[in-house]
């Protein structure tokens, strides 16, 4: 079954019932949260759709500015930038080509 965030927002904020899920509304029901009636999870995701420059810059930006360290395999983030110009085109081929194999990750110490 299907409802729209409006009605689930207003029946949550409306303190009617007892807490639970709005009347007719069963277990493993998902609300609708896509433009086109989707849930999340049953919108398609492909690597190009991922790897989209507004993405990527965005995701740059964040370890930018949470001042990332160096990975495994030692490039900091001031060196990431020239790298990823250098390299981009064959790191973008092997991920759409389902054939890039990344490093060991660096566990963080707590």
């Amino acid at each position: 079954m299907m409802i729209n965030e409006a009605q689930a927002q207003a029946t949550a904020t409306s303190g009617r019932g007892d807490g639970q899920y709005p009347s007719g509304l069963h277990d493993g029901a998902e609300i609708s949260t896509a433009a086109g009636g989707q849930t999340k999870a049953e919108v398609p995701l492909t690597m190009e759709a991922v790897i989209t420059r507004e993405n990527l810059m965005l995701a740059y930006q964040r370890v930018v500015e949470n001042k990332g360290t160096a990975g495994v395999d030692n490039l900091s983030v001031a060196e990431l930038k020239p790298w990823l110009k250098k390299n981009w085109r064959s790191v973008r081929q092997a991920l759409i080509d389902g054939n890039y194999q990344p490093r060991a990750i660096r566990r963080m110490a707590a």
